[in-house]
């Protein structure tokens, strides 16, 4: 009697590595399918994900694929998928605006700006220069900053004009 046994591991491929921008859809559909092939029987081809986080919804994924042949033998691969933050937030920014003088310049008074992103959290902050033009006439320009969670930041400036209406009678 003849006894013929497959000790032969399938012969793996996995899909290449891939970097994606957040935010990403990390389905095979769209990152690919390991292949397989065997030269004694069929093969069951599966997969599982480690997840490691970065900075807002940026991500690593290891796809471990795994092909069994009938006889249980196995072979693996590993696909790495990168998911980055590389773009930067949408400020959008209070209009310039002309005040007469006493003016208030404060936020409250000249508007706040807002910030949008597709992957993390902002941190909208704002800095003021004010220079004087000639006696209460001045200038305030505020610059707005927006950075997201990786470090990506937009920023706007907007100018607030404060001028002096009264008249000196002579």
């Amino acid at each position: 009697m003849i006894t013929v046994q497959d000790t032969t591991p399938p012969v793996i491929t996995c899909p290449i590595d891939i970097t994606l921008d957040c935010p990403a859809d990390t389905s095979t559909t769209n990152t690919g399918v390991a292949t397989a092939t065997d030269a004694c029987s069929s093969i069951t081809i599966s997969h599982s994900d480690a997840v490691t986080a970065d900075c807002g919804t940026t991500y690593q994924v290891v796809r471990t694929w795994l092909a069994v042949d009938a006889c249980g033998n196995s072979s693996s691969c590993d696909q790495m998928i990168t998911v980055q933050d590389t773009t930067r937030p949408v400020i959008t920014c209070p209009a310039d605006v002309t005040l007469d003088c006493p003016a208030d310049t404060s936020t409250t008074n000249t508007g706040v700006a807002t910030a949008t992103d597709a992957c993390s959290s902002i941190t909208i902050s704002h800095s003021d220069v004010v220079t004087a033009d000639c006696g209460t006439t001045f200038q305030v320009i505020r610059t707005w900053l927006a950075v997201d969670a990786c470090g990506n930041s937009s920023s706007w400036d907007e100018m607030a004009n404060v001028r002096t209406t009264t008249r000196h009678v002579v």
